[in-house]
């Protein structure tokens, strides 16, 4: 029995729980108490999402969310940021058994590293996140260049988002982008995950380095989702958010809006505009507000300048074009005669390993 008690409180080393990303921003804990809980808790964000995935793929539901689930950073080998498991890539891999095409976006505001590399040599699984990219700003991946390899080449969007850009510009590049692939991709499904750390002044990201986005701004990406999407299966998953308060009215407003193709006006007319009364209350003053009316004076007088967008939008018109060629290639006339051939078109240096050689730039 003594032997079983300390095998049971054991650790390993450092050296194996840091080649296994169990250090820093996911601590394996220490007692078997907590790795219980912690295995306990994995459970449920896999499971959440699985059983949504499922709801779809048998014809239960035609929209499916699980707000617990949106653990983007974790990879097949190691955990990250925060993420022990990756439920967005079980989802996926649950919807892959009945749908041939997946349409998989996040706006989160940082990369969705881990979902990348599940699906970076498939097409079909077209992967696309919003995200921030900086020097130090987590996990520092994410390049518009990063396209896909192998049979997953031109598959996998990278749209960086510059700091500090608020609603009217993120909405406006969030359905460019959706509109043109799901008219270039044509899934047959639809994951969307929805991080709140996007959110004006989330207290991990930081005013300096966030954006300047508001619950109904994210809001608007989930209604715009659910509207374009009628007839195409939909699995709506949350993300980060570090502001309790604010990220639970960002998911509820999202729940609401990821019914309007069901019920139109769910979100913006049959809500409450103040927040009901109940256990945590106190937390949602001030003004106890469940939805705010826009004051697009005040949020454009200072953020609402020129941003760097129009390279997002140029990927995103790159990648439309890329999926549009390809549908078409086998026809007997090309309808991109400007475009020499793929590396063309995916618009990026590349670079040839076996000659050391860099490949055409962009003109």
């Amino acid at each position: 029995m003594e032997h079983e008690h300390e095998t049971l409180n054991s650790m390993p080393s450092r050296e194996i729980l840091d080649s296994v990303g169990l250090i820093d921003d996911c601590p394996l804990p220490a007692s078997p108490s907590g790795r219980a809980a912690l295995w306990k808790y994995c459970l449920r964000v896999a499971g959440g999402s699985l059983h949504a995935a499922q709801l779809l793929v048998s014809d239960k539901a035609e929209v499916a969310l699980h707000w617990g689930g949106g653990r983007h950073h974790a990879h097949s080998n190691r955990a990250s940021g925060f993420c022990y498991v990756n439920d967005v890539v079980l989802g996926v891999k649950k919807l892959r058994r009945r749908f041939s095409r997946i349409l998989c976006m996040d706006i989160d505001i940082h990369h969705a590293d881990g979902v990348q590399d599940a699906f970076y040599d498939t097409n079909e699984v077209m992967t696309v996140s919003f995200h921030r990219l900086a020097n130090g700003f987590f996990p520092c991946t994410g390049a518009a260049k990063d396209k896909g390899r192998s049979n997953g080449i031109g598959y996998n969007l990278n749209v960086i988002i510059p700091r500090g850009c608020n609603d009217k510009n993120f909405i406006r590049i969030f359905k460019h982008a959706l509109t043109n692939l799901l008219d270039a991709y044509k899934p047959e499904a639809v994951v969307l995950c929805v991080g709140a750390d996007g959110l004006k002044d989330d207290p991990l990201v930081g005013n300096m380095d966030g954006w300047s986005l508001t619950s109904e701004g994210l809001a608007e990406c989930v209604r715009t989702t659910s509207e374009l999407c009628q007839g195409i299966k939909f699995l709506l998953l949350g993300g980060g958010g570090y502001d309790p308060v604010r990220t639970t009215r960002t998911f509820l407003l999202c729940t609401a809006a990821a019914c309007e193709s069901a019920r139109p006006g769910m979100l913006k007319n049959e809500l409450p505009r103040d927040v009901p009364r109940h256990r945590h209350f106190p937390r949602y003053g001030p003004d106890f507000r469940l939805i705010n009316e826009s004051d697009d004076s005040e949020r454009t007088k200072e953020r609402d300048r020129a941003y760097e967008l129009s390279q997002a939008r140029n990927e995103i018109d790159l990648a439309t074009l890329y999926l549009q060629a390809q549908a078409n290639k086998h026809r007997e006339t090309p309808q991109f005669g400007a475009f020499e051939d793929e590396e063309d078109l995916l618009g990026y240096t590349y670079f040839d390993k076996k000659s050391s050689k860099k490949g055409r730039q962009r003109k």
